[in-house]
């Protein structure tokens, strides 16, 4: 199946309508936008993955949340006629946003055939892995915290028993 990368959408433009992060794109609302042109296989929005900065592939721009207006997002349909239709659509054209106020507004977005096959089997099982990897290891990192704690605490109680058998 066949990927499109795209660059530049507005986080706002594509969150939910209850949220309570406006600037945080949703995967379901980039899904039902893009359904529009065939039946979504999977979508990807790195910026929405707190440990893709960390990943040790970084062939893409990640960003943390707050105050960053656009994202860039891969879809990828389960037929070609629908990554065709959104190609052909989208290629050279600006995305328009009609408010509720009835005001439009309009942006630049790049769209391109991702080349990278980020969406393919292997790299996304590639990416699980490093996330379980890096899950793992924040588990490790928190234990030997709370270990160096328990210890910490566990001297200061001697240190205070001690202190006062020597008083008797």
């Amino acid at each position: 199946p066949d990927t499109i990368h795209l660059e530049g959408l507005p986080c706002r433009w594509f969150s939910r309508k209850d949220s309570p992060y406006p600037d945080r794109p949703s995967e379901d609302v980039l899904i039902s936008v893009f359904e529009t042109f065939g039946k979504v296989r999977h979508v990807d929005i790195p910026m929405l993955d707190p440990y893709r900065e960390e990943m040790l592939d970084k062939n893409f721009n990640t960003f943390s949340f707050g105050g960053h207006l656009n994202f860039e997002a891969y879809v990828q349909f389960q037929e070609y006629d629908g990554f065709t239709k959104a190609m052909d659509t989208l290629r050279s054209m600006k995305l328009m946003l009609k408010g509720d106020d009835g005001k439009a507004v309009a942006c630049n977005i790049k769209v391109s055939f991702d080349t990278s096959k980020h969406l393919s089997e292997l790299a996304l099982k590639r990416r699980n892995l490093e996330r379980l990897k890096l899950q793992e290891l924040e588990r490790q990192r928190e234990e030997q915290k709370r270990q160096e704690k328990e210890d910490e605490e566990r001297r200061k109680e001697e240190e205070r028993y001690n202190g006062r058998r020597k008083e008797k």
